[in-house]
């Protein structure tokens, strides 16, 4: 019996050492992603706080900015792809 509890209390030893290990290699591969992208702290990170427009074609939001515009009779309209807007432009 004695020999039975060694067994599992090196058992769940290894266990945890394995544990260990590998949740610090996860927070060292989390670190060097990071480093590689830009990304990690929030002071790095940029919030866009613009205005979203809706492509008319596929309902697709996205901010303004980022938008292909056409304009018609007076309306703007705004695109998500070339895609989208050569549609638009065709139906019309």
């Amino acid at each position: 019996m004695a020999r039975f509890l060694y067994v599992l209390l090196i058992a769940y030893l290894v266990r945890m050492a394995f544990r260990a290990v590998a949740g610090w290699l996860t927070v060292q591969a989390r670190r060097e992603m990071d480093a590689a992208t830009g990304g990690g702290s929030a002071e790095k990170r940029t919030i866009y706080k613009g205005l979203m427009v809706r492509d008319p074609i596929c309902g697709l939001h996205l901010p303004e900015h980022r938008a292909l515009t056409e304009s018609r009779s007076g309306q703007r309209y705004h695109f998500c792809s070339e895609r989208c807007r050569d549609s638009f432009l065709s139906a019309g």
